[in-house]
């Protein structure tokens, strides 16, 4: 009995909704409804509103209170605030449809948190929380190459590079989905105990870590039979997790106890449990310097622990609410997620110092709604289910950051540490032209990452037979050059061409009225002297048949030279050729000398 009214008690809101809903939506259904339809709708409602509120209070970890008090109450247990932390701890609300973004980014799934990356197959995993999917990104193009169904809430994501298998925690249904990443399908699921989020590998002992935040576990996985070996009580409220390939140890964040739990990888079995900041939750492990990083979330902080004698060495401040952080081994750098901040602390992890700090897109957002028609409601999203994490590439120095509140994923470049941009180009309708930014040629179809804030300064280059017409898709304008900053822009930029007319062309329209002119004037000029060949030539004929008629050729002879006469004047004005003259003037005469003869 007591149990219960403890269930009753914590979940009071939750039961108080759905009865408000109930209550509702029934007077609504019968005063428009017959009683026997009325009770089908009422039972169907009932029935997805307490199935809602299971997948928010059991599966996702939405918290529908306000967290007036100072306790930070979740499905996963009470987190010890101050009141101002308490206060802040509601970190907004978060809106679907919400890729907004001022800052540069990949657009993936909806909710990416988790992040890891395959430095062999150069591909970025990314976990869509509220899509159920695994964005697959392709580090040779920098673009989403296809995606990937999963279970229920995907978190965390870790990956074996030796072997290409990709883990992912299901939060909302207590598996690991396991994926074949040299062709990207799913294999199956692993039961894991309840509510599964960081996960960690040993790639050389082939061993899966899981934490289970609400079950206070980790569970370890074989690799090789994918099957649970154990599960290690840890402290309260377990979240991230790293490992220590060479010393095979394992790290676990115990955000209610602030601490963190020490794992004997050889014997499953806890060490020890290191003290550090107020909340910690992410954690990364350095294997080459065998320095340990641990975010804390409420101290803002970063707490530095030496490997060698698990003892921490230094608390380095950052920005606020610090969630994410991964080390680039071959840099000794480390960066550090801040998701109320929106940015990304860069650490020097030899000096233990904050280097550099690089604005990235949101990771909260404003009001996520359910698009249902009964269930429109807003919900108050808030950590862990907001949570902006980091992987990096140490082979091609490149650092990936998920943006849970813009569903997009920053990229930056860690030999300068500044967000990048990925520009497309392209040409419409293809070859026909080519791109030239700040004196850099660039060919259709290709892509170049650039420094955010870069102005570039585009021209159009059209070939043969076209001419340039527009920009579109990222910018839409007509100017050629085009002048403009990244800051603000990424995406596909496509210089338009439309055909124009070749010189054989242009003289085909030129010249070919005129030929035709010349034709038409040409056939009219045949055709008039043809006339008058035929008229003068039975001028002629006539003549000298009357000569014969008559016997007077004292007349014929005095009609034919001015017959000639006549066309000798036709030829003076063009009005006969001279083939035709000479065939006139060449018929008088023989008749002239037949006459002559007589």
């Amino acid at each position: 009995m007591r149990e219960i009214i403890n269930t009753i008690q914590r979940h009071r809101v939750q039961i108080a909704l759905v009865v408000l809903i109930i209550v509702v939506t029934s007077i609504w259904i019968l005063s428009n409804t017959s009683i026997r339809q009325s009770k089908a709708v009422i039972t169907g409602v009932t029935s997805r509103a307490l199935t809602f509120i299971k997948n928010i209070d059991t599966s996702v970890g939405i918290n529908l209170e306000l967290y007036n008090n100072s306790y930070h109450k979740s499905e996963f247990g009470l987190i010890d605030l101050p009141p101002e932390a308490a206060a802040e701890s509601s970190l907004g609300i978060v809106d679907q449809g919400h890729t907004n973004s001022s800052q540069p980014g990949l657009t993936v799934g909806t909710y990416p948190v988790g992040v890891a990356v395959n430095p062999v197959t150069k591909k970025i995993y990314i976990t869509d929380e509220f899509s159920n999917s695994v964005s697959v990104i392709s580090g040779t193009s920098n673009s989403v190459e296809g995606t990937i169904a999963v279970g229920d809430f995907p978190y965390g994501v870790a990956i074996n590079p030796f072997d290409s298998r990709v883990y992912v925690t299901n939060r909302g249904s207590d598996t690991v989905s396991v994926i074949d990443g040299s062709t990207n399908t799913k294999l199956h699921n692993i039961t894991v105990q309840n509510s599964p989020v960081g996960i960690a590998v040993n790639p050389s002992a082939n061993w899966i870590y899981v934490t289970n935040i609400n079950s206070n576990t980790v569970s370890v996985i074989d690799g090789i039979t994918d099957k649970v070996t154990a599960n290690i009580t840890v402290g309260k409220i377990p979240y991230g997790i790293g490992v220590n390939p060479i010393t095979k140890k394992v790290y676990v964040t115990n955000i209610g106890t602030n601490t963190v739990s020490v794992i004997d990888g050889l014997k499953n079995k806890v060490t020890g449990n290191i003290t550090v900041g107020k909340n910690p939750v992410g954690i990364a492990v350095n294997p080459a310097t065998n320095k340990i990083l641990v975010t804390n979330y409420a101290s803002n902080t970063v707490s530095v622990v030496d490997g060698i004698n698990d003892k921490v060495t230094a608390n380095i401040t950052v920005g606020k609410k610090p969630v994410g952080v991964a080390v680039n081994p071959s840099t000794n750098k480390a960066y550090v997620t801040n998701i109320e901040s929106n940015t990304v602390s860069v650490i020097d992890t030899i000096a233990n110092k904050v280097i550099g700090t690089i604005t990235v897109n949101p990771s909260l957002g404003g009001s996520y709604k359910i698009h249902d028609p009964i269930l429109s409601m807003p919900i108050t999203a808030k950590f862990p289910l907001i949570a902006s994490l980091v992987a990096v590439n140490d082979i091609s120095n490149m650092v990936f950051v998920t943006n849970t509140g813009s569903d997009t994923v920053s990229i930056i470049d860690g030999i300068i540490d500044r967000i990048v941009v990925k520009v497309s180009f392209n040409s419409n309708p293809p070859n026909s032209g080519d791109i030239q930014c700040n004196g850099q040629q660039i060919l259709p179809n290709t892509y170049f990452l650039y420094r955010n804030s870069t102005n570039l300064i585009c021209t159009a280059n059209a070939d043969r037979g076209f001419k340039f017409s527009s920009w579109s898709n990222m910018l839409y304008s007509s100017s050629n050059p085009l002048s403009f900053n990244l800051s603000q822009y990424g995406g596909t930029l496509t210089a338009n061409f439309k055909e124009t007319l070749s010189l054989e062309q242009y003289l085909a329209i030129i010249l070919g009225p005129i030929s035709i002119i010349s034709i038409t004037v040409g056939w009219f000029l045949r055709n008039r002297q043809r006339r008058h060949l035929n008229k003068y030539m039975t001028i002629i004929d006539t003549a000298y048949e009357s000569l014969e008629q008559n016997n007077n050729s004292k007349e014929c002879l005095l009609h034919l030279p001015l017959v000639r006469k006549e066309i000798s004047h036709l030829f003076k004005k063009g009005k006969i050729s001279d083939a035709y003259y000479n065939i006139l003037d060449k018929k008088i005469s023989e008749y002239i000398d037949k006459v002559n003869s007589l």
